[in-house]
């Protein structure tokens, strides 16, 4: 079975580094308002649905078929390009 809690860190870690283009951590901002806060919360909430749903899709393949999905979709993207 694939180790989901690596894949969520590592997801989760290369979304944080995406966020800032120079790999550094981003400035402080102003304080959130209260709607600023729901939208954060919300979008929290609805990134965390998504990850739930990844692990228990992937748990339910292989490591092969995982990589070799990683792999067709790899090719299709480059044939894109």
């Amino acid at each position: 079975m694939l180790d989901t809690s690596v894949v969520t860190s590592s997801a989760i870690e290369g979304v944080a580094m995406s966020a800032s283009k120079s790999g550094k951590p981003a400035k402080k901002s102003k304080p959130q308002t209260n709607a600023e806060s729901r939208k954060s919360a919300d979008w929290q909430k609805r990134f965390n649905n998504v990850l739930r749903k990844i692990q228990v899709r992937s748990s339910q393949l292989t490591p092969e078929e995982i990589e070799a999905d990683i792999t067709r979709a790899v090719r299709e993207v480059r044939r894109r390009a």
